[in-house]
Parts: C-alpha cells; sequence; structure tokens
C-alpha cells in the first residue's frame, strides 16, 4: 500500500501533488497560501509493499485556507481518500 498527499488552496490551485499533475511532487519546498509547505517523501526506490511514509511541515500562518487530502492505493488498484480542510 501507498499513499499520496495533496495540498490544495481552497476553491484555487494545489500547491503539492493533486490535478494539476499525474507526476507524485519530488521532496521539496512548495510556497503556497501566504507559506513554504516543506513536502517529503519516500525514497523513488521503496518498494510498494511497504507502508510509505510523506510529511508536511507549514511555519504558518496562512493567509487562505488549505484543503488536505490523501489517497491510498495498493498497486494500482484505489483503495479510500480523505479529505480535511483547515
Amino acid at each position: 500500500m501507498y499513499c499520496v498527499a495533496a495540498i490544495k488552496v481552497t476553491g484555487g490551485r494545489y500547491i503539492i501533488n493533486g490535478a494539476d499533475s499525474d507526476m507524485v511532487a519530488a521532496s521539496g519546498d512548495y510556497p503556497g497560501a501566504g507559506t513554504v509547505f516543506s513536502y517529503r517523501r519516500p525514497a523513488s526506490n521503496e518498494p510498494y509493499n511497504r507502508p510509505s511514509v510523506e510529511t508536511v511541515l507549514a511555519g504558518g500562518p496562512t493567509n487562505s485556507s488549505v484543503d488536505i487530502m490523501v489517497g491510498c492505493a495498493i498497486g494500482l488498484n484505489p483503495l479510500r481518500a480523505s479529505h480535511r480542510r483547515v
């Protein structure tokens, strides 16, 4: 199973991952919503049969609401998605 996080400005563009691209973003710093989000993901060579851990940190404050979404899958089969507005 693997999971991918996405962060989007509410009613706006994606900051990390999401519908703007079919590629998973690389680890790095991504500006948006008035702050910088530090996104870290496992190395691309980790096997998909191990749980993956992603982290997203932001110093804040934000100047707009953001949507935080997590989608998980086993192989190519979607398992579940979660969405939280903050």
